[in-house]
């Protein structure tokens, strides 16, 4: 997405990723649809044990996706290396995203592959704040219109399977390698959605100072939210608590 000079200061890598990421739920639902409607057809179930087979197809959804990424996916997203699996790069601003399925025992965060370059990319750094991105060069074709440099980011885009046989994604920049059945921490959230209106104007909408953050969650860690729930749960128990003790009251004031 691109900005004029004026919004591109008031820019912050949450709102640069929420807006880069938008329009490419569609195109992540419809492939990872396919991926799933072709192994379900082609793999056949007697081959290994039942868990054996559920851990199989985990993995080969992923290099489904990435084989038929080109036919059924966004020409705004290209694979970045021969992997064999989903590892797509946004053209213009750099950020990299790769497929993998949820955590199976917390449906969050999975852990990292062992491999260093794993570990290092689910290692990410904080989210740069308003005024302090960088933009992208932009060369001989510059309309005057700035582009957020994201090419050091690295996002992870989880999939899981819903009890009514579609899927639901979510996207985290995570911030360790994580372990297995452990609600791993994060540094971003944004989940994605399977269709976006065709006559949606993306335009970007600097947060003032003074205003509510139209992207709750989004930079916060899985500890800090849970404190806010539970916040949120004591002060309703309080608020009912009052609410019975009037009540008691008014039935006295009656009876008298």
């Amino acid at each position: 997405m691109k900005y004029s000079s004026e919004d591109f200061v008031n820019l912050d890598e949450v709102h640069a990723l929420a807006d880069v990421l938008t329009p490419i739920g569609p195109a992540l639902y419809t492939v990872l649809a396919e991926a799933r409607s072709d192994l379900e057809t082609r793999y056949p179930d007697d081959l290994f044990w039942p868990h054996q087979n559920r851990q199989n197809l985990s993995r080969l959804v992923n290099q489904r996706t990435a084989r038929i990424w080109e036919q059924y996916g966004s020409d705004d997203w290209t694979l970045f290396d021969r992997s064999g699996f989903l590892h797509l790069r946004e053209n213009e601003t750099g950020v990299k995203l790769i497929l993998r399925k949820v955590d199976p025992l917390t449906h969050g965060v999975p852990k990292s592959n062992a491999t260093r370059a794993s570990r290092a990319y689910f290692s990410q750094s904080q989210c740069i704040p308003k005024g302090q991105l960088q933009a992208v060069d932009p060369g001989l074709f510059d309309e005057g219109k700035l582009i957020p440099d994201l090419h050091d980011i690295g996002l992870v885009c989880t999939w899981d399977e819903m009890t009514d046989g579609g899927v639901s994604i979510v996207v985290y920049k995570t911030e360790g390698p994580g372990r297995y059945g452990e609600k791993n921490h994060y540094l971003f959230k944004f989940p994605l959605f399977d269709s976006v209106r065709g006559d949606e104007q993306y335009e970007f909408i600097p947060l003032q100072e003074d205003q509510e953050n139209l992207l709750p969650n989004l930079l916060a860690d899985q500890t800090d939210v849970e404190d806010v729930d539970n916040a949120d749960s004591s002060s309703s128990e309080k608020n009912e608590n009052e609410d019975a003790g009037m009540n008691s009251d008014n039935k006295g004031n009656e009876a008298n």
